[in-house]
């Protein structure tokens, strides 16, 4: 049985004399590594391999930014925590919930959901939740209230403080090239981009594929079995 790989390249083959110029995008590097091994082997010559992209780095070059490491992330979030609390707990306190809170951030980049209603919301319910509980707010129930609603300054002070250094989360990077992949896009139109191998998206790996996809040489390849794809109720091919 031909691999998927193999069968990619085969129909590939027979639209383009060679691979050098095309740009493939997948989902991982070590996928990029497997697609250079079945290159090589139907390659009788030497030639320039083609450029090879995992969707992660092709995000960060449309986003104009660099990953920040985790440890970049916590201590720009504690600025931030600083920067708009009124009495910041102390930063072996401050990690007991920076972690879920730097997720979820990226959660929300990565599906583009609006920060600011969102965030609103989630103060709203939490506040509601509290009614009835007690006539007068303990000390304890004001923090936590407190730390709903600031939220969303910690949330935009977070960014704003690693754009100033270059930086994004993994979730803003996402954002970013979605916002920025139109340029991108018009500064590449000569040139051919493959995807291969993808399955469930995020909503901004979506927005992005799609607006390669809008340009006709550029093609996205799905390792699926036909039967699967045709039958909608399917769970493996629901995202498909």
């Amino acid at each position: 049985m031909k691999r998927f790989l193999d069968e990619v390249l085969d129909t590939l083959a027979d639209s383009h004399a060679s691979f050098e110029d095309l740009v493939f995008i997948l989902p991982n590097k070590r996928a990029g590594t497997f697609l250079l091994r079945a290159l090589a082997k139907r390659t009788t010559k030497t030639v320039f391999a083609p450029r090879i992209f995992s969707i992660e780095e092709l995000l960060e070059e449309l986003s104009g930014f660099q990953y920040a490491s985790q440890t970049l992330q916590l201590f720009e979030l504690f600025r931030a925590y600083q920067e708009i609390a009124a009495s910041p707990e102390p930063f072996h306190e401050f990690l007991n919930w920076a972690g879920p809170v730097l997720q979820d951030f990226n959660e929300i980049d990565r599906y583009m959901v609006d920060p600011q209603q969102l965030f609103s919301y989630l103060s709203d319910i939490h506040e509601i939740k509290q009614w009835g509980i007690s006539a007068d707010s303990s000390p304890m129930v004001e923090n936590y209230l407190k730390f709903w609603k600031e939220l969303y300054p910690l949330y935009t002070s977070f960014l704003s403080n690693l754009k100033s250094k270059g930086y994004a989360h993994a979730g803003g990077i996402y954002r970013l090239a979605a916002k920025h992949v139109n340029a991108y896009i018009d500064e590449h139109q000569n040139q051919t981009h493959i995807f291969i191998g993808f399955n469930a998206l995020t909503t901004a790996e979506s927005q992005v594929i799609q607006s390669f996809l809008e340009l006709p040489q550029n093609k996205i390849f799905w390792d699926m079995d036909t039967l699967l794809l045709d039958d909608a109720d399917h769970d493996a091919s629901f995202f498909l």
